[in-house]
């Protein structure tokens, strides 16, 4: 069993921010875009938010890996303090059923 598959949605540029904003190789990511196609993201044109995590999960559950953890994310994630990796990190050690990010709005 691998630890992590994150599954993210989002308009096409802000996908193309994602990708290029960290190293993806130690961990399974699936990319959905609504608005346009673009290289390695699923194009599910004009879905709504719902439609498109069904979609993304219904992918990963395809792959015939099982992951510990099915991280999904929008493309508005942005980090104040810590990471990716971090938030990873937090997973692996304390191990809970759900892991979800503090968001404390302004």
């Amino acid at each position: 069993m691998n630890d992590f598959i994150y599954l993210i949605q989002g308009s096409a540029d802000q996908i193309k921010r994602i990708i290029n904003s960290r190293n993806w190789e130690h961990v399974r990511v699936l990319f959905l875009t609504y608005d346009r196609e673009i290289t390695n993201a699923v194009f599910f044109p004009n879905s709504t938010w719902g439609e498109g995590r069904n979609l993304l999960l219904k992918k990963a559950l395809e792959i015939e890996q099982s992951y510990q953890y099915y991280i999904f994310l929008d493309d508005d994630i942005r980090f104040v303090r810590g990471s990716f990796s971090a938030f990873e990190r937090c997973l692996k050690k304390y191990k809970p059923a759900v892991g979800v990010p503090v968001f404390i709005p302004k």
